[in-house]
């Protein structure tokens, strides 16, 4: 049986070279998701709903839940939430969804609470943007090696 041995000069080189492109994509994709990351909060806030300063509240102060959307950057910055944190925004899911009519164990009415979607619309807003950025990083551009 004969044997074949392949040899390739530069191995080295081109291994370094293709390392180098990954972390090229890596670093542009991690400012995109920053870049709209922040853009999805900065909506968010705009959008959240406020109490006004008239109407006391049993908890907290007009504004906790705007103030409290923040930006969790994962994955060495290639995943991103962004939310109201607690305990701030420990409403956010009453706020956003709404709620259906309210009863208490002893049969008293609280009503029900519509929805106000503020991190929903945020996030669908900035899609469009961040799926083109996406995708000119990693399908439309060419890297050479």
């Amino acid at each position: 049986m004969t044997r074949v041995t392949v040899k390739v000069d530069g191995q080295k080189e081109v291994k370094k070279k293709i390392n180098m492109f990954d972390m090229e994509r890596k670093k542009e994709a991690t400012i995109a998701i920053r870049k709209h990351a922040s853009a999805v909060r900065k909506s968010g806030k705009q959008g959240a709903p406020v109490t006004p300063p008239h109407v006391r509240k049993k908890y907290g102060k007009p504004g906790d839940l705007k103030g409290s959307i923040r930006v969790k950057y994962y994955y060495g910055g290639l995943g991103a939430l962004i939310m109201p944190w607690r305990p701030k925004g420990s409403h956010r899911f009453i706020v956003e969804l709404g709620t259906k009519d309210r009863v208490t164990r002893t049969g008293k009415r609280l009503g029900r609470v519509t929805p106000q979607p503020f991190m929903g619309p945020a996030k669908a807003k900035q899609i469009p943007a961040y799926n083109s950025d996406m995708r000119r990083i990693f399908v439309t551009k060419k890297h050479e090696i």
